[in-house]
């Protein structure tokens, strides 16, 4: 019995295998395939759109009966798998995509043998809990446009962090805040001392959002700037190229645009 639904499914890929390219072609009609399998050989075509493949499947089995050994069940694990595997448009990239992108990359790759020190911050304020110093993870870095010494990098849970000495020392100034957690740092670019930051993690969601916070004398004081945005979680916030006075921030809410630089 298994042999002989094997046969069938072979005499059926092969005759609609020709079909299908008929179908990818624009010959036959999209509602001719609510009357024969023409999705079986579409499966197999990479030249047929994901989303053509789909429509025809759906159109055949309306109002069909699924019966065992029909093929319904191994279309639904190729859909599967294909749904998260298909450019946008639908279209299918060729079963040699990965193995090229790979073989671009060996080309290209660094060295990764270069001279690595971690630049903290490493040391636990007292009191605090006891752990492993240096151990976490950032969710933003933002650096100073003329001096290289200044670095700033934002936790999902511990503010944000600033250095002037090139990551020797560290201090936070954002520990007041009502949320510790930064996921997005701007610099504003007229001037540096200007700052801007997305709140809550992004990740992880370890600390609440409650949208911009901005500093106007480079990172010592804060003041809320999330008028129109409200408790929102920050992922991102970009400033215009030429214009600092326009700023745009993604948001668990949404996306959000300040074209006057106010809050």
């Amino acid at each position: 019995m298994k042999n002989i639904t094997l046969l069938i499914a072979g005499i059926l890929f092969i005759f609609s295998h020709g079909k299908a390219q008929d179908i990818s072609t624009g010959n036959i009609p999209a509602g001719d395939t609510s009357s024969y399998p023409y999705w079986i050989g579409m499966m197999q075509d990479p030249s047929v759109n994901f989303y053509t493949v789909q429509r025809a499947f759906n159109l055949y089995w309306k109002d069909r009966h699924i019966t065992k050994s029909c093929g319904w069940k191994p279309f639904k694990r190729w859909e599967y798998m294909m749904q998260s595997r298909v450019n946008p448009d639908g279209t299918r990239p060729p079963a040699d995509a990965v193995y090229r992108a790979y073989e671009t990359y060996q080309k290209n790759v660094r060295s990764s043998s270069g001279n690595w020190i971690t630049q903290g911050p490493a040391e636990i304020p007292a009191p605090g809990p006891a752990g492993y110093e240096g151990l976490g993870r950032l969710n933003a870095i933002a650096f100073h446009p003329t001096d290289a010494n200044k670095i700033y990098a934002g936790s999902p849970s511990g503010g944000m962090w600033q250095t002037s000495d090139g990551g020797l020392t560290w201090i936070s100034y954002t520990d007041i805040l009502p949320t510790l957690g930064v996921s997005a740092i701007v610099l504003d670019k007229g001037n540096p001392n200007t700052i801007y930051i997305g709140t809550g993690d992004r990740d992880a969601g370890d600390a609440p959002g409650m949208g911009v916070f901005r500093s106007t004398d480079g990172g010592m004081s804060w003041t809320p700037w999330n008028t129109g945005m409200g408790n929102a979680t920050v992922g991102k916030i970009l400033q215009h190229p030429t214009s600092n006075q326009t700023l745009i921030e993604a948001t668990s809410n949404g996306i959000y645009r300040s074209t006057d630089g106010e809050r």
